[in-house]
């Protein structure tokens, strides 16, 4: 089943259509996202055109002309209490900025994100290329947790937990160097640690440059995920491997280095509300493998084993 560049790549072009999947269409392709979910932990996902070149290049410029700045004017814009905005290159190299914002509903939304925005970004062009892709890249979350809540009889209960949810966008820059920084556990120079997403889904885009890696859990070898023009990626978090009984599998992943070479990447984080509880949705109470536990106390155990600085501020 493993094998070198072998993530499965689906169409989601029947979901986009039939985002309630009423049709068996829709729902093959929801179970070819599951069945993916439970196999490899990661999805290519394509014909979601919605997220087009435009508008990655006006986020990525975006945040081009932010790192031109003098770190010390970059600091301005630092993490808050709550963990919005810049972080600076940490152990592995990567800076980044994080936008999240407050108060889209769930499921629906009227499209205005307007004073909603918990980040002060550093320019206007800056927010509204955030503003208009968050806009875009939740509409696709909610249609994917709408897939998957059908394909595991789920019900309401993923949706019912996603009210008030933390989600959030992050903007990575690794910037070109010469020699990394820190390595992984084969001795391979990285850019980006090895670890586990603590949430519900990641949606990744990650440009021509290339370098995710995930690791075959029945071997631990490295497994390169190769750029698809026009894709995005989905990953499993630690959260739904939960919510789904162990069924769905969160894969360790990381960011192998390219020397002398700018890369970007922008995951959207899907998070629920903090205060929201979970368990094994739509499984027997004798049969569940895990007890109910509140996100905010999940996400703080979880991310502090890998990104101990974001513990106790990321889903306030």
């Amino acid at each position: 089943m493993w094998r070198e560049n072998c993530i499965p790549v689906i169409e989601i072009k029947p979901l986009v259509d039939d985002p309630e999947i009423g049709s068996e269409n829709a729902l093959g392709t929801a179970k070819e996202i599951t069945k993916a979910m439970e196999d490899f932990g990661f999805v290519t996902i394509t014909n979601y055109d919605k997220i087009n070149k435009e508008l990655i290049s006006s986020l990525t410029e975006s945040m081009t002309d932010f790192m031109k700045l003098s770190l010390e004017e970059r600091k301005k814009f630092c993490v808050n209490d709550d963990d919005h905005g810049y972080f600076p290159a940490s152990k592995d190299g990567k800076e980044g900025f994080d936008v999240r914002i407050r108060g889209i509903n769930w499921p629906k939304d009227d499209g205005s994100l307007d004073g909603i925005f918990d980040t002060r970004c550093p320019t206007d062009h800056f927010q509204a290329a955030a503003k208009n892709y968050i806009h875009l890249i939740s509409s696709l979350a909610k249609i994917l947790i709408n897939a998957i809540s059908k394909s595991y009889n789920f019900g309401s209960k993923l949706n019912d937990i996603m009210p008030g949810h933390r989600s959030f966008l992050r903007v990575n820059y690794y910037p070109p160097r010469e020699s990394a920084w820190t390595s992984g556990s084969d001795n391979a120079p990285l850019n980006c640690v090895e670890h586990f997403d603590s949430g519900i889904i990641t949606l990744l885009y990650q440009d021509d440059v290339g370098g995710l890696e995930v690791q075959n859990p029945h071997n631990n070898e490295w497994i390169p995920v190769k750029p698809v023009p026009g894709s995005l990626i989905v990953n499993t978090g630690r959260a739904f491997e939960r919510m789904s009984n162990g069924r769905a599998k969160a894969t360790k992943h990381r960011v192998r280095f390219t020397p002398n070479i700018t890369r970007f990447s922008i995951p959207y984080f899907v998070q629920p509300n903090p205060e929201g509880e979970f368990w094994p949705f739509g499984i027997k109470e004798e049969d569940r493998k895990y007890e109910p536990v509140k996100y905010l106390d999940w996400y703080n155990t979880n991310i502090r084993r890998y990104f101990p600085e974001y513990s106790q501020r990321s889903t306030k």
